[in-house]
C-alpha cells in the first residue's frame, strides 16, 4: 500500500475505534488483543481476516474495503436511503 492508503487505513481504524469505544473493545471484538489493534493503526495496514472481523464489529459501518483498498474495491454504486442506487440518483 501507498503512504496515501496507508493514511486512509489509520483514519478508518480511529473511526472503528471511535464506533465500538475504545482499541481494547475493537480487539475483543475482533478476537484479538488491544496491541495488536494499535500496532495495525501505528502501521496503517490491517491483515484480510483483521479487516473482515472490523467490518462485522462496527455493523458494516467501517467496510472492509476502506481497511484494505489492496484486497476489495470500492462499490461503484449502492443503494440510498430512497432506493434508486447513488449512480442513477446523480444523474
Amino acid at each position: 500500500m501507498n503512504p496515501t492508503q496507508r493514511e486512509q487505513v489509520r483514519k478508518a481504524l480511529e473511526k472503528a475505534i471511535e464506533v465500538v469505544g475504545s482499541e481494547k473493545a475493537l480487539g475483543e471484538a475482533c478476537n484479538v488483543t488491544q496491541a495488536a489493534i494499535s500496532m495495525a493503526k501505528f502501521r496503517g495496514n490491517v491483515s484480510a481476516k483483521l479487516a473482515i472481523a472490523i467490518e462485522s464489529a462496527t455493523g458494516g459501518e467501517i467496510p472492509r474495503w476502506q481497511l484494505r483498498p489492496d484486497l476489495w474495491d470500492a462499490p461503484r454504486h449502492f443503494p440510498t436511503p430512497g432506493g434508486a442506487a447513488e449512480s442513477e440518483a446523480l444523474a
